[in-house]
């Protein structure tokens, strides 16, 4: 069973999900030609804090 997500800041239970936009993707340091991966977050809809970030294409940082 997953345990309900809840803000460590306010204690909200309102979690929302988004992503960077525009030219905001993660790229790797040991490779200069990648163009990386999209981020995305998870954060609180009640205080705005941040709670998780991950890319989308883990893969890439190998």
């Amino acid at each position: 069973m997953e345990q309900e997500k809840r803000c460590p800041e306010c204690g909200s239970t309102n979690i929302g999900q988004g992503k960077w936009s525009g030219y905001a993707a993660l790229a790797p340091m040991h490779k200069l030609l990648s163009l990386g991966s999209e981020v995305r977050a998870e954060l609180c809809t009640d205080c705005g804090l941040i709670t998780a970030m991950r890319v989308k294409n883990p893969e890439k940082f190998r």
